[in-house]
Protein backbone atom coordinates (compact mmCIF):
# COMPACT_ATOMS: atom_id res chain seq x y z
CA UNK A 1 0.00 0.00 0.00
CA UNK A 2 1.25 3.47 -1.07
CA UNK A 3 0.53 5.96 1.66
CA UNK A 4 0.21 9.66 0.65
CA UNK A 5 2.96 12.28 1.27
CA UNK A 6 0.59 13.69 3.64
CA UNK A 7 -0.33 10.58 5.57
CA UNK A 8 3.46 9.63 5.44
CA UNK A 9 4.25 13.24 6.90
CA UNK A 10 1.16 12.70 9.74
CA UNK A 11 2.99 9.52 10.63
CA UNK A 12 6.26 11.25 10.70
CA UNK A 13 4.92 13.98 12.98
CA UNK A 14 3.42 11.17 15.06
CA UNK A 15 6.98 9.31 15.38
CA UNK A 16 8.89 12.91 16.53
CA UNK A 17 6.79 12.59 19.46
CA UNK A 18 7.96 9.15 20.88
CA UNK A 19 11.28 10.33 19.19
CA UNK A 20 11.29 13.68 21.54
CA UNK A 21 10.44 11.11 24.87
CA UNK A 22 13.32 9.00 23.67
CA UNK A 23 15.72 11.85 22.98
CA UNK A 24 14.86 15.32 24.87
CA UNK A 25 16.35 18.55 23.95
CA UNK A 26 18.92 16.28 21.88
CA UNK A 27 16.51 16.07 18.92
CA UNK A 28 17.16 18.68 16.35
CA UNK A 29 15.29 17.53 13.51
CA UNK A 30 13.08 14.86 11.92
CA UNK A 31 13.25 14.74 8.17
CA UNK A 32 11.46 12.84 5.38
CA UNK A 33 13.46 12.31 2.83
CA UNK A 34 13.47 10.12 -0.31
CA UNK A 35 10.35 9.01 -3.31
CA UNK A 36 8.03 9.92 -0.47
CA UNK A 37 9.18 13.80 -0.15
CA UNK A 38 9.51 13.88 -3.32
CA UNK A 39 5.90 12.96 -3.95
CA UNK A 40 7.08 9.70 -6.13
CA UNK A 41 6.47 7.02 -3.67
CA UNK A 42 5.55 3.55 -5.22
CA UNK A 43 3.96 0.37 -3.78
CA UNK A 44 7.99 -0.55 -2.71
CA UNK A 45 8.74 2.44 -1.87
CA UNK A 46 10.37 2.27 2.18
CA UNK A 47 9.49 5.88 4.15
CA UNK A 48 13.13 7.28 4.41
CA UNK A 49 13.54 8.69 7.64
CA UNK A 50 16.28 11.15 8.74
CA UNK A 51 16.97 11.80 12.26
CA UNK A 52 18.77 14.70 13.46
CA UNK A 53 20.92 14.43 16.72
CA UNK A 54 23.13 17.10 18.96
CA UNK A 55 25.87 15.81 19.36
CA UNK A 56 28.22 12.36 18.28
CA UNK A 57 26.03 9.53 17.11
CA UNK A 58 26.17 5.59 17.04
CA UNK A 59 23.74 4.67 13.91
CA UNK A 60 24.11 1.18 15.10
CA UNK A 61 23.25 1.79 18.81
CA UNK A 62 20.61 4.42 17.93
CA UNK A 63 18.91 1.75 15.37
CA UNK A 64 18.84 -0.32 17.94
CA UNK A 65 17.69 1.31 20.45
CA UNK A 66 14.36 2.72 18.44
CA UNK A 67 13.99 -0.84 16.25
CA UNK A 68 11.26 -1.61 18.62
CA UNK A 69 9.13 1.78 18.13
CA UNK A 70 9.81 2.06 14.46
CA UNK A 71 8.78 -1.37 14.19
CA UNK A 72 5.29 -0.57 16.01
CA UNK A 73 4.81 2.34 13.70
CA UNK A 74 5.59 0.49 10.64
CA UNK A 75 3.56 -2.13 11.34
CA UNK A 76 0.80 0.11 12.66
CA UNK A 77 0.90 2.02 9.18
CA UNK A 78 1.18 -0.86 6.69
CA UNK A 79 4.77 0.46 5.59
CA UNK A 80 8.37 0.21 5.88
CA UNK A 81 9.91 2.99 7.65
CA UNK A 82 13.89 3.32 7.02
CA UNK A 83 15.14 5.78 9.78
CA UNK A 84 18.72 7.32 9.10
CA UNK A 85 20.45 8.91 12.63
CA UNK A 86 22.98 11.62 12.25
CA UNK A 87 24.36 14.43 14.09
CA UNK A 88 23.30 18.41 13.66
CA UNK A 89 27.09 18.70 12.46
CA UNK A 90 26.45 16.19 10.09
CA UNK A 91 23.48 17.89 8.71
CA UNK A 92 24.89 21.29 9.00
CA UNK A 93 28.22 20.38 7.24
CA UNK A 94 26.82 16.74 5.18
CA UNK A 95 30.16 14.96 4.05
CA UNK A 96 28.29 12.15 2.20
CA UNK A 97 25.77 12.07 -0.74
CA UNK A 98 23.12 10.36 1.69
CA UNK A 99 23.39 13.73 4.18
CA UNK A 100 23.34 15.50 1.26
CA UNK A 101 20.59 14.46 -0.27
CA UNK A 102 18.73 14.80 3.24
CA UNK A 103 19.38 18.46 3.45
CA UNK A 104 18.46 19.31 -0.36
CA UNK A 105 15.27 17.18 -0.48
CA UNK A 106 14.30 16.32 3.41
CA UNK A 107 10.34 17.46 4.55
CA UNK A 108 11.28 18.28 7.82
CA UNK A 109 8.16 17.35 10.61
Amino acid sequence: MVLSRDKAVATLRDLRAELEKAYGDRLRRVCLYGSYARDEATEDSDIDIAVVLRGPVNRVRERHRMAAVVSDFSLRNDCLMTVFFLSEEEYLHPPFAVQRSIVREGVEV
